[in-house]
């Protein structure tokens, strides 16, 4: 009960400074990741600054280069302008009457022949089906009168009707995707989910890719050029992209334009970071007008987050690291303690009990010894003493023979004289000494005549009366017991048994220990020294054998000693 009351608080005082560590491990592991994603985000605060200032230092030299710029034929323009440019624009150059001659746009298709205009006309007012039929088979350029090809729309409710092959339509969108407007674009991508996966995947892949930059530009300059405010000879456009135009003498204009697209594709940024389109509202922010904001962000930010929950995570590694490793060294540290201090009290026990077995001989000695000296015994009393003090001096002599050979044995000079001897006898002399001693229980003894053993016959006596005395003390109510020889190969095996309380499991493992016990209570009301069964497995081991329990609770238990054979 001590022990368990002893290991409840050791346990609480452990626990307590052991789960504020951790609190504290926890603590800092948030801490840890908080400052490396602070970290990540000043990194990309500090590579969006860098950017503005790249930015305005190179819209800086644009417009030195565009006020530099002499009037010259649209393909000189075009170099001169071409290797000036900053990174992150695109150049145009605007005809006089504001078409746009350069990013060139793309050659125009073939005019479509006037059967294909007749079917076309004829989808509306005749025969729909054999004039559908008739422009999807030759007819892969015809457009409407709006400007939008028919072609991939024709095709795809032949497609649904199972006269056409889906990858003949995914093969056109790849072939003419360039060409498609963005409203183009966006009925397609309807119009295509039904298509088989594979089929569908390269269609979507080829409407999703960018618009040709004429195209692109095209559809962002459409504000009339008197919108744009001069400054210092340059039109410069601030809305949903950004335009430095110088215009010419001779009509038309030249300069550089910014916008999202050219954003995103400019270098300069660390790999490991890329400019994405549209405003956080935050310091990562690159505004170059009110409308064009883009955003510094990780290429891979569930990289840079899991690198973050990592670091943390090692903080918190080492935090519960360094808990278990405290409390392991101070369970150790404190079962050693709690060991040290418990083999002290059996020390004392064991000198206690030791004064006791010795002391009530010596005052039953010493009892007898002042009456026979003072002549006080009639002469019929005198056998009666006779035989009591003879007996308490073997007695005094079995208990300093135990000590004197315990002591050897802890010193490691136990003194083994072996010689042939037969097991029976061996045997029946340990049940004559038992029933002198307990003549009201009853023992049985099995042991084959021819059985001889080479033992040393003093110690493998005492080895029984060790066990025998055991059995009467611990199991008092489990006779008959039973004493046995038998072979077992190479050993002789003697064994002791009973059929008394049994022995835990937990005691098994202890009780062959010096001043050990198979159970303090029951011990405590029994007299003992403690070392008997430490003597017993000594004397076995002394010999090149062993000791050992079996026993089940309520059941019974038999202690079996094992001494080799002789040549064994």
């Amino acid at each position: 009960m001590r022990a368990s009351l002893a290991w409840l608080f050791f346990a609480l005082g452990a626990a307590v400074p052991s789960v504020a560590v951790l609190v504290v491990a926890v603590r800092a592991a948030s801490t840890e990741s908080a400052r490396v994603r602070e970290e990540q985000l000043a990194e990309r605060v500090a590579v969006a600054q860098a950017t503005k200032r790249d930015v305005e230092a190179a819209l800086a030299r644009a417009k030195e280069t565009l006020r530099r710029l002499e009037p010259a034929a649209v393909s000189r323009l075009e170099s001169r302008l071409m290797a000036e440019k900053p990174a992150f624009a695109d150049v145009v150059v605007m005809g006089a009457e504001g078409q746009m001659l350069v990013p060139k746009p793309m050659t125009d298709e073939p005019p479509s022949p006037p059967q294909c205009l007749a079917d076309r006309a004829e989808l509306l007012k005749g025969d729909r089906t054999a004039a559908r039929n008739r422009i999807v088979g030759g007819c892969p350029h015809l457009k409407s009168e709006q400007g939008r090809y028919l072609w991939p729309l024709l095709a795809l409710e032949r497609v649904a009707e199972g006269t056409t092959p889906a990858d003949v339509v995914a093969s056109w969108i790849g072939e003419h995707a360039a060409r498609l407007g963005a409203a183009e674009r966006a009925v397609l991508r309807a119009r295509v989910a039904p298509l088989p996966e594979g089929v569908r995947g390269a269609a979507l892949r080829a409407l999703d890719g960018p618009l040709p930059l004429h195209r692109t530009l095209a559809g962002l300059l459409t504000e009339p050029p008197g919108s744009d405010p001069l400054e210092a000879g340059l039109r410069v456009h601030r809305g949903r992209y950004l335009s430095l135009v110088r215009p010419m003498p001779e009509g038309g204009a030249a300069g550089f334009v910014v916008h999202e697209a050219s954003m995103l594709g400019a270098p300069g940024l660390p790999a490991h970071l890329v400019l994405a389109a549209g405003a956080r509202g935050d310091a990562t922010d690159v505004a170059l007008t009110p409308d064009l904001v883009v955003h510094v962000e990780p290429r891979d930010g569930a990289t840079l987050d899991a690198e973050a929950r990592r670091s943390g995570h090692r903080i918190l590694a080492v935090g519960v690291a360094g808990v278990l490793t405290a409390v392991v060294l101070a369970t150790v540290l404190f079962a050693r303690a709690r060991k040290a201090q418990r083999l002290a009290e059996l020390r004392t026990d064991f000198v206690a009990a030791v004064s006791h077995e010795l002391r009530t001989p010596l005052a039953s000695v010493r009892m007898l010894s002042e009456l026979l000296e003072a002549g006080e015994l009639r002469d019929d009393e005198r056998p009666e003493v006779d035989r009591i003090l003879a007996g308490e001096a073997r007695r005094l002599s079995a208990t300093v023979e135990r000590m004197l050979r315990f002591g050897a044995l802890a010193r490691g000079r136990l003194s083994v004289q072996k010689s042939r001897v037969p097991a029976s006898c061996i045997l029946e002399d340990a049940r004559d000494r038992f029933r002198k001693a307990h003549p009201d229980k009853e023992l049985v003894v099995d042991a084959p005549e021819a059985l001889e053993m080479h033992v040393d016959p003093g110690l493998v006596a005492l080895v029984l009366d060790n066990l025998l005395s055991n059995a009467a003390k611990y199991a008092a109510e489990g006779h008959p017991y039973r004493i046995e020889a038998r072979c077992d190969g190479h050993h002789a095996l003697l064994s002791v048994s009973d059929s008394g309380p049994g022995i835990a499991a937990r005691a098994r493992r202890r009780i062959f220990s010096p001043f050990e016990r198979a159970d303090d209570r029951l011990s405590r009301a029994t007299e003992g020294t403690g070392v008997g069964l430490s003597l017993v497995r000594g004397i076995a081991r002394a010999h090149g054998g062993d000791a050992f329990v079996k026993s089940t609770v309520g059941v019974g238990s038999t202690f079996v000693v094992r001494f080799p054979m002789e040549g064994a």
